[in-house]
């Protein structure tokens, strides 16, 4: 008997793995190797597949094992398809710390404005006064929604920096965790479903005491983005920053016209990044390693 016929596996190059990770995908699978998804079909039994693309079962009528190094699962109707993700596995995910840092830096950037004193700065305004905050991080409450891996990796590390850290699930009731705790800053890290998608209304948002910031690196959507460029509007937030924003996976998705990123070109009480919170080489790695190796196992 001659040895076992590797199973063929699709792989986009817009994804950029690690090198030893495509490597790994090699030494097991055929690769059948494309820029990006699109209508073409495929008789791969194995689909890695990235973030932000539609996945339409029919072009992949082999396909038996969708892999996403995401730590949420993806959802797939039917049961032909067996969907491998970083979800599920607590131990191995407690190791990736890469989201809750990012957010602590959100919190730095935000409270103290070190994307406008960085610019000040380094157009010769060499000036402390221009806009301190009113009190030190050791004074303040953290209250954190969604009491999941990344939310407690946050109060972990946040925890020295406060004066309180106040941990809610999402089904604790907000509004009175709100009134009870007026906390200084409120960091979402919770899963978009239908429960929390837009749950960060207008209500919401006035519930948050004066003065107050916004963090968010968990999805776009659960913010309603016009009821959060008000409160900015109107200073009844003092500065949100966000990681992600609502439709950033969608195809017609333009930062460019977004009106939160038009909001921040003019104001200094909004900081945003490119969903990079979990982005490092390390945490990528790691992510992609381990559903290669999950895939590797179900088909051995």
């Amino acid at each position: 008997m001659g040895p076992k016929k590797k199973p063929i596996a699709a792989y986009f190059s817009c994804m950029r793995w690690h090198p030893d990770n495509i490597d790994l995908m090699g030494n097991h699978f055929v690769v059948r190797e494309r820029d990006k998804p699109g209508m073409g079909s495929s008789d791969a039994e194995v689909v890695f597949w990235p973030i932000g693309y539609n996945f339409v079962p029919p072009r992949y009528p082999a396909c038996k094992y969708l892999v996403m190094n995401t730590s949420y699962k993806p959802t797939i109707k039917g049961d032909r398809i067996t969907v491998i993700s970083n979800h599920g596995h607590p131990s191995r995910m407690g190791t990736i710390t890469a989201t809750a840092e990012h957010t602590l830096g959100l919190i730095h950037a935000v409270h103290r404005q070190i994307p406008m004193m960085h610019e000040l700065a380094k157009w010769g305004q060499w000036d402390r006064y221009v806009a301190p905050p009113k009190k030190m991080l050791s004074e303040c409450t953290l209250m954190i929604i969604g009491g999941g891996r990344v939310g407690h990796l946050v109060s972990e590390r946040a925890g020295p920096m406060f004066k309180h850290v106040v941990v809610l699930d999402k089904e604790n009731e907000k509004k009175k965790a709100m009134l009870k705790f007026a906390p200084d800053f409120v960091s979402l890290h919770v899963n978009l479903d239908k429960d929390t998608e837009g749950m960060i209304d207008e209500v919401f948002l006035q519930t948050m005491p004066e003065g107050s910031y916004l963090i968010n690196t968990s999805r776009g959507e659960v913010i309603q983005e016009d009821a959060l460029l008000k409160a900015l509007m109107s200073s009844h937030l003092k500065g949100a920053a966000l990681d992600v924003l609502a439709g950033e996976f969608t195809p017609d998705f333009d930062p460019w016209a977004n009106p939160l990123i038009q909001y921040s070109r003019e104001n200094n009480n909004l900081v945003l990044t490119p969903h990079l919170a979990g982005s490092t080489i390390s945490s990528w790695q790691s992510t992609e390693r381990w559903v290669i190796e999950d895939v590797i196992e179900r088909i051995s």
